[in-house]
């Protein structure tokens, strides 16, 4: 796995367990970044926007059930 790789599934991880702690809304960018430790750039190098990060964080969270 690439390190490129690697930091998505962290911040998918990192994500899921955000979102379902807080929720979609509850859950800011800021949120984000602090959890998985990145500035706002590294998160929207991998995703185009909120919304796609927590459809694939909801997908990356169902897939570990």
């Amino acid at each position: 796995m690439s390190k490129g790789e690697e930091t998505r599934e962290r911040i998918l991880a990192r994500s899921a367990q955000l979102f379902n702690r807080q929720g979609y809304f509850g859950a800011s960018l800021a949120d984000i970044m602090r959890e998985t430790g990145l500035e706002k750039g590294g998160i929207y190098n991998h995703f185009s926007s909120k919304e796609q990060l927590a459809l694939e964080a909801f997908d990356y969270a169902y897939g570990l059930v």
